[in-house]
């Protein structure tokens, strides 16, 4: 996926972190810091809620809160997204629903995370949750958190669907997003955003509708660079962007050695005034050696 960018224009959408106190609660205030500080940065939207944002660990309640408190605060330009989650078609759905009734541009919806489904359950499942929801929505695919992963087949029997706006495909197959972006290259109604964070660069030069990546909360400034370079054709500027932002993506991990992902992102936003550092279980904070050597190495990193 190295040809070049067949878009003129591609969005940034930056899946939020959720701003929690250290009782766990929404932090209201937090929430406007955050939603204004990445409209400002260039963020064209926001991914509320999904792996980024901690939408499973937290409560109903506090999802929706949450929609409602960034609507509230968002310029008007800035596009929420929002996920509906649940296991039960019911729960699912009345949440999408909400999330729509709160102001969001669609309703985010996956698959369920129990039973390994085939292509006909997939598309059975999706296409009863976007008639049940009966407003915008975007497809889903994580298959890291839950366990299966939409068949191409049932994205392009879903994308005909007049409710169905496009997919954030967050599955790491290469293979896979070259050809997403290919099958809906001319389909002005279906848009593919890409979540994978290593294949971002290749997908906007191939023509993908926009990317939606998690270490954006921290460094959105370089991903908007990104997008904007990659678009224009300007290929050294769109590289050299990239290189920086590797740069940062390797600072985090899973390996014991490294501090997790969204634990991280919240400590260093928590740096800069943005939000606190809390998490919702089952993640807990890190230990402060961890943290000080995150602190040091991303203040002494080089990126241009």
């Amino acid at each position: 996926m190295t040809s070049p960018c067949k878009k003129k224009t591609a969005d940034l959408v930056i899946p939020m972190v959720t701003p929690l106190t250290k009782a766990g609660s929404l932090d209201d205030s937090a929430v406007e810091r955050l939603v204004l500080h990445l409209a400002g940065a260039g963020a064209d939207g926001l991914l509320l809620l999904g792996t980024t944002g901690e939408g499973p660990s937290v409560d109903a309640e506090t999802r929706l809160r949450l929609i409602a408190r960034a609507r509230s605060v968002a310029p008007c330009h800035l596009r929420l997204y929002a996920t509906a989650l649940g296991n039960c078609l019911e729960a699912a759905a009345a949440e999408g629903q909400a999330v729509l009734e709160l102001g969001a541009e669609a309703a985010v919806i996956q698959l369920p995370n129990y039973y390994p489904l085939g292509a006909e359950e997939q598309s059975d499942w999706l296409s009863k949750l976007v008639n049940c929801i009966a407003g915008p929505v975007l497809l889903y695919n994580i298959p890291a958190s839950v366990h299966s992963s939409i068949a191409l087949e049932v994205v392009k029997r879903l994308s005909e669907h007049e409710y169905v706006l496009g997919i954030k495909d967050s599955e790491y197959d290469s293979t896979r997003q070259k050809a997403l972006i290919e099958l809906f290259r001319n389909r002005g109604d279906f848009r593919v955003f890409t979540g994978a964070g290593p294949y971002m660069l290749d997908a906007l030069m191939a023509g993908a509708d926009g990317i939606v990546p998690g270490f954006g909360n921290i460094v959105p400034g370089l991903y908007r660079r990104l997008v904007d370079s990659a678009c224009a054709g300007n290929d050294g500027v769109a590289r050299l962007t990239w290189q920086s932002i590797e740069l940062v993506t390797s600072l985090f991990g899973h390996d014991g050695m490294r501090v997790s992902p969204i634990v991280g992102q919240k400590a260093l936003l928590s740096r800069e005034g943005l939000c606190g550092p809390t998490v919702a279980p089952p993640l807990i904070r890190a230990q402060a050696n961890s943290l000080s050597q995150l602190y040091s190495a991303m203040d002494g990193l080089q990126v241009a």
